[in-house]
């Protein structure tokens, strides 16, 4: 492109009302730099990374003097709404969907950002929603197709009106996906028949619809904050309250009767998912001195939706090797039959007495930064009664055999660490999507067992580590490269800029070649 240019400017057709002694103006140095900037990424053009811009709903300005107080006073409180769930399966909680309302039983996710409701008969389900019965239902005409780590569905995207038990005078109108086709999404005896995914719209499928809860912050004029106390360990070991697991989430703040103490925050990193940044793992009180980095490979998250505390590999098998050391085998044989199986989760491990079993494997703890510092972190100390899932055995009580059976509730992932369920029900959760930061605290949940030597799990710190921890975050190669690509961006431009009055001299010198060249050509009319 550039050498096609460089003719034209020698043809006389263009320039034959030059004069000698041509110089540019302002106006024809800015022509050429653009000219040169076109070039440059017309040639890097192959090359170019276009990476997703978010799309924000229903942002509003900040009101001021009479509208903010009318706004106060509209803001509704922070409101409790019951939720229910099952060791392993989730926890749900009701919304009624459509006009006249239909009762639908949605799973709770913090790790996806997709209204999903069950629009057609499922074997594993109790019912499902009937587009066709509701007046408020309204078709976009898009499909939507949705994987997790275990499961999929793919629906139909749509609008209808939504209200909760704990709101009932406020209606929302978020995008539903309304699944007509899943694989190993639905559990079997589970009852939800949809999920509610609360993570940020930017991993929402397309990221273009208004999530269940941008539309409950925004038409619901709620507190862009919401809690959660899940109960399900507390009644995991009791034989006489199985089943009725249940907890609570608190909607646009937190509720002082759910937890004790503080409450700890730590910065989300990432409006994606809610990620966060694990600083250091430790087992017994003794870290496992691993590059931090690797705690956070490729990312940290809170997620509801996952059942298990998920850790990257390679660190899984350190906190396993070091609960090992930590259990004397010699001095209780019965342990014996812990084998390298029920490391994986694909083996139980059955005691009469909890208390003992309890007593044989040592706290884990995960050290997070604290929000607004760089040096400073905090601990979350997760008991054995935690990490440790009670299992139904169905040999229970036959031959007067009595026994509890324990799964382990800790497993690999090779898509990052995950804070599931199992952690979350050691703690009360603040998400509190306002401010960018996660908070914990120590939950007024009964412990899954009081005669436990750990009687519950606990929130500590601050402590100062001295270094920058914000550095444990791992990046991510594009992130790498798109920083990468920038660099090479800026200095190209620089580049450019150097070499402008070098071309622009080259320029002048080639018009004054032509020009003089023209002048020593002999005119045929003189003849």
């Amino acid at each position: 492109m550039f050498s096609r240019r460089m003719c034209r400017l020698c043809s006389g057709d263009h320039f034959s009302g030059y004069k000698s002694g041509l110089t540019l103006t302002p106006a024809a140095l800015f022509v050429l730099f653009t000219v040169f900037i076109q070039t440059l990424f017309s040639v890097c053009g192959a090359t170019i990374i276009h990476l997703p811009l978010k799309y924000a709903v229903g942002v509003e300005k900040r009101p001021t003097g009479g509208e903010e107080l009318k706004r106060a006073m509209r803001s509704i409180d922070p409101v409790t709404q019951r939720v229910v769930g099952i060791s392993g399966e989730g926890y749900y909680l009701d919304v009624n969907v459509g006009t006249p309302p239909q009762k639908m039983q949605v799973l709770i996710d913090t790790g996806s950002s997709n209204f999903a409701l069950a629009a057609s008969p499922n074997p594993y389900i109790s019912h499902y929603f009937h587009r066709e019965n509701s007046s408020t239902y309204r078709a976009t005409g898009e499909t939507v197709y949705v994987p997790y780590t275990q499961g999929e569905w793919k629906g139909d995207l749509g609008v209808d009106a939504v209200t909760l038990d704990s709101l009932p005078n406020v209606t929302i109108h978020p995008n539903i996906a309304f699944i007509t086709h899943s694989d190993s999404f639905f559990i079997p005896g589970a009852d939800w028949q949809g999920i509610v995914g609360l993570a940020y719209q930017s991993i929402a499928r397309p990221n273009s619809l208004v999530p269940f809860w941008d539309a409950l912050h925004h038409e619901g004029d709620i507190e862009d904050v919401f809690s959660m106390q899940l109960c399900g360990s507390s009644h995991s070991h009791n034989p006489n309250t199985r089943g009725s697991k249940e907890g609570s989430m608190v909607l646009g703040g937190i509720s002082e009767e759910l937890y004790s103490g503080s409450i700890l925050y730590t910065p989300i990193v990432k409006e994606m998912y809610y990620e966060v940044v694990i600083t250091d793992i430790l087992v017994g009180g003794e870290s496992l001195k691993m590059d931090c980095k690797e705690y956070n490979y490729d990312k940290t998250i809170v997620d509801s939706g996952t059942t298990h505390l998920r850790l990257p590999t390679r660190v899984f098998l350190a906190v396993v090797n070091a609960i090992k050391r930590r259990i004397d085998f010699v001095e209780h044989p019965l342990l014996a039959v812990i084998t390298d199986i029920f490391w994986t989760g694909d083996s139980l491990v059955c005691w009469g007495n909890l208390t003992e079993a309890f007593s044989l494997f040592p706290p884990v703890t995960l050290s997070l930064i604290l929000a607004g510092s760089r040096e400073k972190y905090f601990k979350l100390h997760l008991s054995p009664q935690y990490y440790l899932r009670y299992v139904e055995d169905n040999m229970n009580g036959v031959f007067g055999l009595h026994q509890t059976c324990l799964k382990f509730g800790i497993s690999p992932s090779e898509s990052g660490a995950v804070l599931g369920a199992l952690l979350m029900e050691s703690f009360y959760v603040v998400f509190d999507r306002k401010n960018r930061q996660i908070g914990f605290a120590a939950t007024t949940c009964d412990p899954p067992d009081p005669n436990s030597p750990f009687i519950n799990s606990s929130v500590d710190g601050p402590y100062t580590d001295g270094g920058n921890l914000t550095s444990c975050q791992y990046q991510r190669a594009i992130e790498e490269h798109s920083t990468l690509l920038i660099v090479t961006y800026v200095m190209g431009a620089i580049c450019v800029v150097c070499v402008t009055p070098l071309v622009i001299l080259f320029i002048q010198w080639q018009m004054q070649k032509c020009k003089k060249g023209r002048e020593r050509i002999p005119n045929n009319d003189s003849r």
